[in-house]
């Protein structure tokens, strides 16, 4: 198995975003790591994300096989995902107080792919020879967050609000 090249959308246009692409080893195995990441309030977040998702990501598998040595790899990815962005939310908070970051991100093994978000940036496959796009993530926007959530955002010190394009309508 041979983990896949990836394409991401055109150059950034706020100077605030980040990526990161590359190989982690989970259960023995080579993972495909594709992440992209949309800053607010500054690139400091999105640039720390870009530079430790991975490690955090798999540092965090390591965790859930100790805990669970029978997991498969789809539960193990999924569960480091969610502490990796626990461990990412806890950085950005410490680091950045004011700013943020959406993250998406794509692992790709063997037997298949976990996806996982925070925030409104998507990811979308397309089925080669089919010219079929299908999302397979749910954005996490202000208007659909749960009082859990907003209490968590505030009390980081975030800002919730209402995004507007150049016309001035919520977007």
């Amino acid at each position: 198995w041979k983990p896949p090249a990836y394409a991401s959308g055109g150059a950034p246009t706020k100077g605030e975003d980040g990526s990161a692409s590359g190989l982690i080893e989970v259960m023995g195995n080579q993972v495909a790591l594709h992440a992209v990441f949309d800053g607010h309030g500054g690139a400091g977040a999105a640039q720390l994300c870009a530079q430790e998702m991975a490690q955090w990501i798999q540092d965090a598998a390591g965790e859930v096989v100790r805990s669970d040595p029978h997991a498969v790899m789809e539960d193990v990815l999924s569960q480091a995902c969610r502490d990796a962005f626990d461990t990412a939310n806890e950085a950005i908070c410490d680091a950045f107080p004011s700013a943020g970051t959406t993250a998406t991100v794509a692992l790709i093994f063997a037997e298949g792919m976990v996806v996982a978000n925070v925030g409104d940036s998507s990811a979308c496959l397309v089925v080669p020879g089919q010219g079929k796009l299908t999302t397979v993530t749910d954005d996490h926007r202000v208007d659909r967050l749960s009082d859990e959530e907003r209490q968590r955002v505030l009390h980081c010190g975030g800002i919730l609000s209402q995004a507007t394009g150049q016309s001035g309508q919520a977007v």
